[in-house]
């Protein structure tokens, strides 16, 4: 390959190092095995299953996690797809406070027009993810369930792939708080919807 000139490096993956001879400009996404590490790190068979952290599975990885972060104090600018994640990295990194950096939130995905009937009746929250800890879904359901003992007229919604299998890790800690939840009968399990049907979701 012939060799490039470049003035302005763009790294969209720390993992896989910066160049020297110019100015480097890389992408944070989160820190979020850092802020998490005992979840991300831990040898216990409930957590290293998880599909995320498959790579981070020692104390060992956990130091090389560290120094690659470290390389973000290194750089000429940061772009961040979210606020909290630059509060994190100035946290941890105090050094990177320095640094020019911008918050660029990933762009929404384009969804088709919805089209079709109101799918429940009630008002209902809805939640779009993963089911893994840092989502806290036990948490979300708690706060559900004082809301409905107020008396807030409202149904819950979780979609996702892991909502639906009952073999990943924090599933079964989830159907436990449902299964005593008074208000159980107005938390919905959809798993993975297509884009039509999720439209429809977002739009009522």
């Amino acid at each position: 390959l012939p060799k490039v000139e470049a003035d302005v490096f763009v790294q969209p993956d720390i993992f896989y190092g910066l160049k020297s001879g110019v100015k480097n400009v890389t992408v944070l996404y989160d820190l979020i095995p850092l802020i998490f590490h005992d979840e991300y790190f831990s040898l216990k068979d409930s957590v290293v299953r998880l599909r995320r952290i498959k790579q981070f599975k020692t104390q060992q990885n956990l130091r090389i996690f560290k120094r690659v972060t470290e390389r973000y104090q290194n750089v000429d600018h940061i772009l961040s797809i979210s606020e909290a994640s630059l509060v994190d990295l100035h946290r941890l990194y105090p050094k990177t406070k320095k640094i020019a950096s911008t918050v660029t939130p990933l762009a929404a995905q384009l969804l088709p027009s919805p089209t079709g009937k109101r799918p429940y009746s009630a008002p209902y929250a809805i939640y779009v993810g993963g089911a893994d800890s840092r989502k806290n879904i036990v948490g979300l359901i708690d706060i559900f369930d004082d809301a409905c003992k107020l008396g807030v007229k409202l149904d819950l919604v979780l979609v996702g792939n892991d909502f639906l299998n009952m073999n990943f890790p924090e599933m079964p800690s989830i159907m436990a708080r449902i299964n005593i939840s008074p208000f159980k009968f107005k938390i919905h399990l959809k798993g993975y919807v297509p884009d039509t049907e999720l439209a429809l979701l977002y739009e009522h």
